[in-house]
């Protein structure tokens, strides 16, 4: 243990002891007040069905890829782009998509509450 260690040692111990005393006294740094955010029942139903909404175009295009893998093997696989398969790469356009998708409801879902 070197000369650094003891002091981040010394440093996180009175971190500690602070928020003990602070927390006992009622005045913690971390939570100054129990805050409730209150929802209209229109935003919540609103961001709900953007979310199923896009539920349904992930899950459409995710069980064509599925129906493509399962009944059209062969042919799925024998295309290819740069010399992967188009298997591959409809796997990477799912993964993107479904970022994407999570971003979009992330923007729209703070739009709708405003």
């Amino acid at each position: 243990m070197g000369a650094s260690d003891l002091v981040v040692s010394s440093n996180h111990s009175m971190i500690i002891s602070v928020w003990i005393e602070e927390e006992k006294s009622g005045k913690s740094m971390l939570h100054s007040e129990n805050q409730v955010e209150v929802e209209s029942r229109d935003d919540v139903a609103s961001r709900e069905r953007v979310g199923l909404v896009l539920l349904a175009v992930f899950s459409t295009i995710y069980f064509v890829f599925i129906l493509l893998c399962a009944f059209a093997n062969a042919w799925f696989a024998s295309i290819t782009f740069w010399g992967v398969p188009a298997t591959v790469w409809y796997g990477f356009g799912l993964i993107a998509l479904a970022l994407v998708i999570a971003g979009v409801y992330g923007r729209l879902s703070r739009t709708i509450s405003k």
